[in-house]
């Protein structure tokens, strides 16, 4: 199985790691970070492709992508 990490404390909620993800298994955290951000966070491990492009979206490289084989 797929996952992501997201250094919740450098994420500055942009959204668009949520809004690039084809299968949709990111969303903002009801928690928030130091900076006061709803980061983002991955809900649905098992649908994740690992195509990255949630990682290539990421202005502050904050979303590490692994793929499990």
């Amino acid at each position: 199985m797929s996952h992501i990490k997201i250094d919740t404390k450098q994420c500055k909620a942009c959204g668009y790691c949520i809004k690039n993800c084809p299968r949709q298994c990111i969303r903002h955290s009801k928690d928030r970070n130091d900076f006061a951000y709803h980061y983002a966070e991955q809900f649905a491990p098992e649908q994740c492709t690992a195509c990255k492009l949630c990682a290539y979206s990421c202005p502050e490289a904050c979303i590490t992508v692994y793929k499990e084989v």
